[in-house]
């Protein structure tokens, strides 16, 4: 590079091959629960929880509501009970999830600005993979708050390429109108339902809306409203079918409780949204319309997290959270995607300043895997 204008037309400019973004994407991913699950050997708080109910599910004693993830553990582990062969699986789990959820929010980038894969832009991708909660001295890093990501819950990490699926799917169909489309929406859906429906807590009420807000009335917004409707009574029937009365699982409506004090809820959303909220500011005038959908998602998963929390055997669980951790990593992408698509964005310090932001968020990440692998838990 002769010249900080090459540099820039480089990383901006120049398109990275297919072959380059799976390739960085397989390392990455590889590299990151290798280290996790093979080296360390991190299970708490919930793999090896994990593995007691798959054990229960296989004798019969328990019915699972969402067995995608721990039919697929029993699939790789090769329906063992050994401990190092079920750790293997869910390395595959984890590590395959990973890298899906990588290239596919590469190609969410992609179809939302019409951008093509840029060094840049896949670099912003991967520090949106470690990217956590700012964490504030006084408190804890993930307990008492809502990560973009998090990095032990198998149901989740299964769940993101398949929500990254349907928002894909969603805008594909949003263009052409194509029915195969719609339907590939859907069946994207019925497997999130199978694996962790958090997801669909934000698509069937804000996703209609949105196509009612940018489409207006019509065959589209009435496709949209089939899949909802679908999607809902396969939740009902679900969780009729499949109920299982010795879990005890509660839902309680309490506002404001879940994460303490009214200062302590602002305190979740400044820490976890940081990075949007100053993308938000700095580049507020863009024409983009997705950024009414990807921050009614993060809306919509806040207030099920701030009214709502759930028991299960009498404790208190953060099941009601998981949707607002996919809201929030979604809003990371979209950020990311604005910050980059702004023309002249490397001239504004505020690009900068965002950047820098970001840098903050994923050294709290990477602060809080090391030390995560020391206590060997990630409940800190």
């Amino acid at each position: 590079m002769t010249s900080v204008s090459d540099l820039r037309t480089y990383l901006t400019d120049r398109k990275v091959p297919a072959w380059t973004v799976h390739l960085i994407s397989l390392v990455f991913s590889i590299g990151l629960f290798a280290y996790i699950l093979l080296s360390q050997r991190v299970l708490q708080p919930d793999l090896g929880h994990h593995f007691t109910i798959l054990h229960d599910m296989l004798d019969g004693k328990i019915k699972v509501g969402h067995p995608v993830f721990f039919l697929l553990i029993s699939i790789f582990s090769g329906g063992t009970r050994v401990l190092s062969h079920e750790i293997f699986a869910a390395f595959i789990v984890f590590s395959g999830s990973q890298y899906l959820k990588i290239v596919l929010s590469q190609k969410l980038i992609n179809q939302i600005f019409k951008t093509q894969t840029s060094y840049l832009s896949l670099g912003l991708i991967l520090l949106c993979q470690i990217a956590i909660n700012i964490h504030i001295p006084a408190d804890r890093f993930i307990v008492g708050a809502i990560s973009p990501n998090y990095f032990h819950n198998g149901t989740l990490l299964l769940s993101m390429p398949f929500a990254l699926l349907m928002l894909i799917g969603t805008f594909q169909y949003l263009e052409n109108g194509e029915r195969k489309q719609m339907i590939l929406v859907l069946i994207y859906g019925i497997i999130l339902a199978a694996i962790k429906p958090s997801f669909l807590f934000l698509w069937i009420p804000i996703v209609p809306f949105y196509v009612l807000y940018t489409n207006g009335p019509g065959k589209i917004l009435l496709g949209i409203l089939q899949i909802s409707i679908l999607l809902v009574f396969i939740i009902i029937f679900q969780s009729i079918i499949l109920k299982n009365p010795s879990l005890d699982f509660k839902v309680v409506f309490n506002p404001f409780f879940y994460f303490g004090s009214v200062f302590n809820h602002f305190k979740v959303v400044v820490s976890s949204l940081l990075f949007p909220i100053c993308c938000a500011l700095a580049f507020g005038r863009t024409k983009n319309k997705p950024w009414i959908l990807f921050w009614g998602f993060a809306l919509q998963g806040l207030l099920i997290s701030f009214l709502f929390y759930d028991t299960i055997h009498g404790l208190i669980s953060a099941n009601m959270t998981w949707q607002s951790s996919i809201a929030h990593y979604l809003l990371f992408l979209f950020s990311a995607g604005i910050c980059i698509s702004y023309q002249g964005y490397y001239r504004k310090p505020a690009f900068w300043f965002c950047l820098a932001v970001l840098f903050v968020h994923c050294l709290t990440g990477i602060q809080y895997l090391r030390l995560s692998t020391i206590v060997r838990s990630f409940f800190i």
